[in-house]
C-alpha cells in the first residue's frame, strides 16, 4: 500500500453528504468490478428463473456484454415481468424483449 495517511481519509470520508458517499462507493465498484454480494443474489436469482446448475449460472453472471437468458421460451407479460423484477432486485440489468 501506498503511503496513504489512512487518519486523513477517514475524515475525509465520514465528512462526505450522502450523495458524495453513494458517488464513492459507485467509483469504488466500477473500479473493483461487479461486488461481490450482489454477484451471488444475481446468480441465486439466475437459479431460480432457469434450469441452469451453479457453474453454468456463475458462468452466464461472469461473461460480459449482453447475452439472452431463456431463450425459445414464451412468456405471458406478466411472468416475464416476474423474471426481470426478481433479476433486478437483485442487481442485474435486465431487458424484455
Amino acid at each position: 500500500m501506498s503511503n496513504v495517511d489512512l487518519d486523513s481519509l477517514a475524515e475525509q470520508i465520514c465528512g462526505l453528504d450522502l450523495c458524495s458517499a453513494a458517488a464513492l462507493v459507485e467509483k469504488i465498484e466500477d473500479k473493483l468490478g461487479f461486488p461481490k454480494d450482489k454477484k451471488i443474489a444475481v446468480i441465486k436469482a439466475v437459479r431460480e428463473c432457469t434450469t441452469l446448475g451453479l457453474k453454468e449460472a456463475k458462468d452466464f453472471v461472469e461473461q460480459e456484454g449482453s447475452r439472452e437468458l431463456i431463450e425459445g421460451k414464451k412468456y405471458k407479460k406478466a411472468e416475464a415481468e416476474e423474471v426481470k423484477k426478481k433479476l433486478e432486485d437483485a442487481g442485474a440489468t435486465v431487458s424484455v424483449k
